[in-house]
C-alpha cells in the first residue's frame, strides 16, 4: 500500500492518545485535513470571535474523520484520491463548523479511502454538498435515507390563458419540515432537481390520487385563489431519487 507522504507533522492534539492507534492512511488524511483547514483559520484569525471554539471545532472535525474510517477493514484501506480529497477539504474548511455539512464532508472523505466505495466518489458529489444548505441536507436524509425508492406528490398551479394556460406556481408539495414554508420546500425541490439528486416528473402522478388532497387546502393555493380573478387548477406530478442521488446518499449521507 502506498501511503501519501506529507512534509508536515501532526499537531499535538492529533497525536494524542485518541490518535495513537490511527492507521497510516487515515493519519495522512488527518494531516492533510489539519493543514488545509488550519490555513483558513490563520487567514480569518483577525476577525474570528472565539478562536478557541474554532480550534475545537477543527479538532472535532478531524476526530470525525478518524471515527468514520475506523470501521473500514485494513485490507480495504487505500491511499486517498487527491482529486477528491483535496477539493473536499478545501471546501470543508469553510463549513466544517456546521455539524450537518461536516458529516457530509467526512462521509465523502471516508469513502475516498475505502476501496469498496472509492470508485463511487464522484467529484460531482462535492458540487452537491457545496450547493445545499444544512437544512436541505437534513431534508434529503429525511425523505430518502430509509426509503430511497419513495415517490412524492407535486402539483403545478395553473390558470387559463387564452387557448392555453399559464403556470403560477411550481413544485407545491405536502412536505412539512422544521420551520420551512411551502415556498422554501418548493425552492429546495427545484434546487436538488437542478443538482441531479432528484427527478421531477410532471407527467406521472402518485397513487392513490387522494394524496393530492393537500393542494386545495394549502396556503399557497388559497392565497392565489383569492388574488386571481380567474379559476385556478393544478396538474399532478411527482419527484423521486435519481440513480446519482441514490449513490450520493449511500456515499455522503450518514
Amino acid at each position: 500500500m502506498n501511503d501519501i507522504k506529507l512534509n508536515v507533522e501532526l499537531p499535538e492534539n492529533v497525536t494524542s492518545d485518541f490518535y495513537s492507534d490511527v492507521r497510516p492512511v487515515v493519519k495522512s488524511l488527518c494531516t492533510l485535513a489539519d493543514t488545509i483547514i488550519g490555513s483558513v483559520n490563520a487567514v480569518l484569525s483577525p476577525v474570528q470571535i472565539g478562536a478557541e471554539i474554532v480550534k475545537a471545532k477543527k479538532e472535532e472535525f478531524i476526530k470525525k474523520v478518524v471515527n468514520k474510517t475506523s470501521s473500514i477493514p485494513n485490507d480495504q484501506l487505500v491511499s486517498p484520491n487527491l482529486a477528491i480529497v483535496g477539493p473536499t477539504l478545501e471546501n470543508a474548511k469553510y463549513s466544517y463548523q456546521d455539524e450537518t455539512l461536516s458529516d457530509l464532508y467526512t462521509s465523502l472523505l471516508s469513502a475516498s479511502v475505502d476501496i469498496q466505495k472509492q470508485s463511487l466518489c464522484y467529484r460531482a458529489f462535492l458540487n452537491v454538498i457545496n450547493q445545499i444548505s444544512p437544512i436541505e441536507a437534513r431534508l434529503i436524509k429525511l425523505l430518502f435515507k430509509n426509503t430511497p425508492r419513495q415517490y412524492y406528490p407535486l402539483a403545478t398551479l395553473k390558470i387559463q390563458k387564452g387557448l392555453g394556460y399559464g403556470v403560477v406556481y411550481e413544485n407545491l408539495s405536502d412536505i412539512h419540515f422544521e420551520s420551512l414554508t411551502e415556498l422554501d420546500i418548493s425552492s429546495i425541490v427545484s434546487n436538488i432537481h437542478r443538482l441531479g439528486v432528484i427527478f421531477i416528473d410532471n407527467f406521472n402522478f402518485v397513487e392513490p390520487q387522494a394524496k393530492y388532497n393537500y393542494v386545495t387546502t394549502s396556503s399557497t393555493y388559497v392565497d392565489y385563489s383569492r388574488q386571481l380573478d380567474t379559476p385556478l387548477f393544478f396538474d399532478k406530478g411527482s419527484f423521486h431519487l435519481t440513480n446519482f442521488g441514490l449513490s450520493f446518499i449511500e456515499t455522503c449521507i450518514p
